[in-house]
């Protein structure tokens, strides 16, 4: 999968206009959780990921020590929390913003959509930055800087070695 479609909105973000930030917010709201959670779900093996509540996924996701770092990382759980937790942030962004009425803001309005689009900017970087970091401790692809390329790679390796041999290694 290609993560055109993130990196387009991620960039169009940074000239901090109502138009891109009204942009990113509905492909969010309308493709871009989903296809989060598709991608996810795609590392982790699944269909579809399942439905985690709030309280569940922050005590799943939340890395508190430092024996977790290590540990949490390489945990099916943790990506399934982590991406719940991005889609209940996006939701609360993608509701904010589709509630503005940024005609009408004249005192501060500029502001307001400056940090709109940086918050929005800062969430779909950090997606990006999970999908990365599940494929590198998943599927023990190496990180790549543009989502997609080395992962879809990893993947269609990792899919033939394990066609030829019930017990060959998943490693790329």
């Amino acid at each position: 999968m290609s993560s055109q479609l993130l990196n387009q909105h991620i960039d169009a973000l940074a000239s901090h206009q109502v138009d891109a930030l009204t942009a990113a917010a509905a492909w969010l709201a309308h493709e871009g959780i989903e296809h989060v959670r598709t991608e996810m779900s795609g590392i982790l093996g699944l269909k579809y990921l399942p439905s985690m509540a709030a309280c569940e996924a922050v005590r799943q996701g939340l890395v508190t020590t430092a024996h977790e770092q290590t540990t949490l990382l390489h945990s099916a759980r943790f990506y399934e929390a982590q991406t719940a937790m991005f889609a209940a942030e996006a939701t609360r962004y993608t509701n904010i913003i589709a509630r503005a009425d940024f005609s009408t803001m004249v005192r501060f309005g500029d502001a307001s959509v400056h940090e709109l689009s940086e918050g929005l900017h800062d969430l779909l970087l950090d997606a990006l930055a999970m999908l990365e970091q599940a494929g590198h401790a998943l599927l023990e692809c190496p990180a790549s800087t543009a989502y997609g390329a080395a992962v879809s790679t990893c993947l269609l390796r990792s899919t033939r070695q394990l066609s030829k041999s019930p017990t060959a290694s998943s490693r790329c």
